[in-house]
C-alpha cells in the first residue's frame, strides 16, 4: 500500500514534468518508472546525473528542513501542529524510497513536448487481493563516515528543536548502535533534550545487548529511569 502511495505521488509530478520536456528513469525492488517527453528539434538539452537516489532524498530532506525553519514559526499553534504532522508523513514517505537506485535526469528548455509517454512497471507491487502485508523497518546501520557527518550536522544547528529534527530525519532511514546513540545524546546539554534524542534514535537499536552504555550516558538517577523506560518500551 505504501508503494502505491509513492507511485501516486510520481503520477502527480508527471503533469509538471511534461511542460518542461523531461526524461526520468529509476528502478528498484521490482518497480520501474519512466517519463519521456519528445521536444522540438531547437531545444537545447542539459544532462545532470546523480550517483544514486540517496542524494535526491538528502536534497528533499534539506528543503523540508529549510521550509520548517523559515516558515514554521510564522504559523499559529494549530497550524504548526498540522504542519508538523504533514512533515512527519513526508519524512515517512522518504524513508520508503530506495537509497541505492541509479537515477539519470535529462532536462531541456521549457519547450512543450509534442508527445509524452508514461511507463510504470508495477510488478513489484502487491495486488489488491493479496493477503500479504509488507512492513518496512529501519535495519540498516550507518557507517562511521556518514555518522561523523551526522554528528557534525547536529552540532551545526543552534537550537535543540532543529537538532532533534536532524536526528529524526536520519532515524527515518537508519538504525544506530548503542555507542552511536551515546554520541548523539552527548550533543545535548539539558536532560529533557537528551531524553528526546534517545527516544528518537533508539528505535531499532542494532545491539540492544549494549543498552548499559546508553544508561551510563546519563548522570542523574531520574534521567536513567526515564531512559530505561524508553529502552524497555521497544
Amino acid at each position: 500500500m505504501k508503494k502505491v502511495l509513492i507511485v501516486s505521488l510520481f503520477l502527480l509530478a508527471v503533469a509538471g514534468l511534461i511542460a518542461q520536456g523531461f526524461t526520468f528513469t529509476a528502478s528498484e525492488d521490482g518497480i520501474s518508472m519512466s517519463v519521456t517527453g519528445e521536444e522540438s528539434s531547437s531545444s537545447t538539452k542539459t544532462i545532470m546525473k546523480m550517483n544514486n537516489s540517496g542524494e535526491v532524498i538528502d536534497l528533499i530532506a534539506a528543503k523540508l528542513e529549510k521550509l520548517q525553519k523559515d516558515y514554521h514559526s510564522k504559523l499559529n499553534k494549530l497550524d504548526q501542529k498540522k504542519a508538523d504532522k504533514l512533515l512527519d508523513e513526508v519524512y515517512s514517505l522518504l524513508a520508503l524510497l530506495p537509497e541505492n537506485a541509479n537515477i539519470t535526469i535529462t532536462e531541456s528548455k521549457p519547450t512543450p513536448p509534442t508527445n509524452t509517454t508514461v511507463n510504470i512497471n508495477m510488478s513489484g507491487l502487491e495486488t489488491a487481493s493479496s493477503a500479504t502485508t509488507t512492513t518496512t523497518t529501519n535495519n540498516k546501520g550507518m557507517n562511521d563516515s556518514d555518522f561523523t557527518k551526522l554528528i557534525s550536522r547536529i552540532q551545526s544547528e543552534s537550537f535543540s528543536d532543529d537538532q532533534l529534527r536532524v536526528i529524526r530525519t536520519a532515524a527515518k532511514l537508519n538504525s544506530f548502535k548503542a555507542n552511536q546513540i551515546v554520541r548523539i545524546i552527548d550533543c545535548f546539554s539539558f536532560s529533557d533534550d537528551k531524553i528526546s534524542a534517545l527516544d528518537i534514535a533508539y528505535k531499532g537499536c542494532l545491539d540492544p545487548q549494549n543498552n548499559y552504555e546508553i544508561l551510563d550516558a546519563f548522570t542523574y538517577s531520574d534521567d536513567k529511569s526515564r531512559a530505561e523506560r524508553i529502552i524497555n518500551a521497544e
